[in-house]
């Protein structure tokens, strides 16, 4: 009986053990984000890095979002901003249109 309580008493230490672990590994995950955005907002290269990892196509016929915060180029037949979500207003085609 003793043996069987030893076992069960190990297990839910075990579980614990890898509970606190992986908390404090997240919060230390968190942590070290949370920095690198502050630092990115204080030196301002945020918008930088957003203009160059913006895809371009050869003919510049690239969607870009209306949103100044946001700025994403999306494919020519998006509707929607594929990074904030906010509608991409269509042009108006007169020969499609009449």
């Amino acid at each position: 009986m003793f043996v069987a309580d030893a076992g069960v008493a190990l297990w839910i230490a075990g579980l614990l053990l890898v509970g606190f672990l992986g908390f404090f590994l997240v919060l230390v995950t968190m942590v070290f984000r949370f920095l690198g955005w502050v630092w990115r907002a204080l030196a301002g290269t945020e918008s930088d890095r957003r203009k160059i990892a913006a895809p371009r196509d050869p003919d510049g016929r690239r969607r870009i979002c209306p949103d100044p915060r946001c700025g994403h180029s999306n494919r020519p037949a998006a509707l929607y901003c594929g990074r904030c979500g906010r509608p991409l207003r269509q042009p108006y085609d007169v020969d499609a249109h009449g």
